[in-house]
């Protein structure tokens, strides 16, 4: 059998409400070469069954599902495994693609063979489509996002596409994290060849009561700031303790003013003792934040 271009990774979980668009904005691709790879994380809605349907009319669907909930990051490490493309697509069950994105992408990567991963802007949508607002992640340098992910992710994880052959050289995602896998990937992905975004809004990232952003923003910040340290720190231990892993890193000398500086940036998010004001921190340490000076402007102005 021809192995497809492009790998398209979906998991749900309970997803019945925005998953049928989700699914078409897939299968609505200009770009048609690709296997379509949905894995159903134990839904205990009508999310399988619309899966289901969506798989008899199309043979691109390959449907996989897990008895118990493994969440994102098990059920990706799941699918990844299983994927056959050069390229892996990443996809969430309630965002929408837009028709060209796919196409898009791959063109991106077409006039240069040193590029791994590729990421593009979007618009934030409601729980009725309607868009909120613009995301505009501007065509940097390969080096310029490098810098941005120094103290954040600068992807949309449902807009990405890399090539799974670097993907698996530097051992895909990581099952530590529980949130943030995307930001820990692009981290390393990074250090193994180009990087970019396309300034061009190809995706619908939908924002609601149940988002994980919203839900799970305190668990998120944890574990991005514990991507945020392995990229400055590449031999950090990933403890399995996640409780204590703050007091650990507060004991590695190399990592003190990288981790100073994030429990500025990320202070509201963080335990009172936990915590660091601007003013706590030393010259060097805020020369540093510099790396990201828009970033900088909007913690300060936030708080």
């Amino acid at each position: 059998m021809k192995k497809p271009k492009i790998s398209v990774l979906m998991a749900a979980h309970n997803q019945e409400q925005f998953i049928k668009k989700s699914i078409k904005s897939i299968l609505n691709q200009s770009f048609k070469d690709f296997e379509f790879l949905i894995l159903d994380d134990a839904s205990k809605d009508k999310t399988l069954n619309i899966i289901k349907k969506f798989q008899k009319e199309d043979k691109r669907i390959r449907l996989f599902r897990n008895e118990k909930n493994l969440g994102l990051t098990k059920s990706l490490i799941k699918l990844t495994r299983l994927a056959r493309g050069e390229f892996i697509a990443r996809m969430d069950s309630d965002d929408i693609s837009l028709k060209s994105r796919f196409n898009d992408q791959i063109s991106w990567f077409e006039n240069d063979k040193k590029k791994v991963l590729v990421g593009t802007s979007g618009f934030k949508i409601d729980n009725k489509d309607k868009i909120i607002s613009n995301i505009n992640l501007k065509n940097l340098s390969h080096e310029k996002i490098k810098k941005k992910l120094i103290f954040s992710n600068f992807f949309l994880h449902s807009s990405t596409m890399f090539k799974k052959r670097i993907f698996l050289k530097i051992g895909g995602y990581r099952s530590f994290f529980n949130f943030a896998q995307d930001y820990d990937l692009w981290c390393r992905l990074s250090r193994n060849g180009k990087i970019g975004n396309l300034e061009k809004k190809l995706i619908k990232i939908r924002y609601h009561e149940k988002s994980l952003s919203k839900t799970k923003s305190k668990e998120q910040i944890f574990f991005s700031i514990i991507a945020s340290c392995c990229n400055y720190y590449p031999k950090l231990k990933l403890k399995s303790k996640k409780k204590l892993f703050f007091e650990y890193i507060n004991n590695i000398n190399k990592l003190k003013k990288h981790f100073n500086c994030l429990k500025f940036l990320y202070s509201s998010y963080l335990p009172k003792n936990q915590r660091i004001t601007f003013f706590q921190l030393n010259l060097n340490e805020k020369f540093y934040l510099l790396n990201d000076i828009r970033f900088l402007i909007i913690k300060l102005f936030k708080k």
